[in-house]
């Protein structure tokens, strides 16, 4: 059995809140943040019950263990109304192919209500992997947590990724 065959993807519900909250938190880290950035990131970035009513949230778990999440936000009234909000991975699934499968639901997922195209902010120690996955950087915005760390925005337009 393939690692594709063997995750299951689902809805996130209320009740997964304090697993996503993890995830989140642990995932992050695994970019060797110092306790000063980690400790403003569960401050000012974490994931609430608001954030799992307004977004839609995709889990990912394979037999053992929840491995990864994506969230994303429909806009109706900008030119990209898609935007991917959210993407981490247990940092025990990072390079093993996880992320590719991920991106690739989204992908297929976005394609299917008819999005051709969405936005994304990237934590700036994980732009080469968007890059790979094909997306390509618009601009820069400003982190909250860091003052004068820029924050990488990207655009994935699926039409010409091949």
């Amino acid at each position: 059995m393939t690692i594709a065959q063997s995750l299951k993807v689902r809805d996130a519900e209320l009740s997964d809140l304090a697993t996503i909250q993890e995830l989140y938190v642990a995932s992050k880290a695994y970019w060797g943040y110092d306790d000063e950035f980690m400790n403003k990131f569960k401050n000012q970035c974490d994931i609430t019950i608001n954030h799992i009513q307004n977004y839609s949230f995709k889990l990912f778990s394979n037999s053992e263990q929840f491995i990864g999440f994506y969230a994303f936000a429909i806009h109706e009234h900008k030119p990209i109304s898609l935007s991917l909000e959210k993407f981490f991975i247990h940092p025990n699934s990072i390079g093993k192919g996880i992320g590719k499968i991920m991106w690739q639901h989204f992908v297929n997922f976005a394609k299917t209500i008819g999005k051709y195209a969405f936005t994304l902010e990237s934590d700036p120690n994980a732009i080469n992997f968007y890059k790979k996955m094909g997306c390509v950087q618009i601009g820069t915005g400003e982190s909250s947590i860091i003052k004068n760390r820029a924050i990488p925005i990207l655009i994935y337009n699926i039409d010409l990724v091949k």
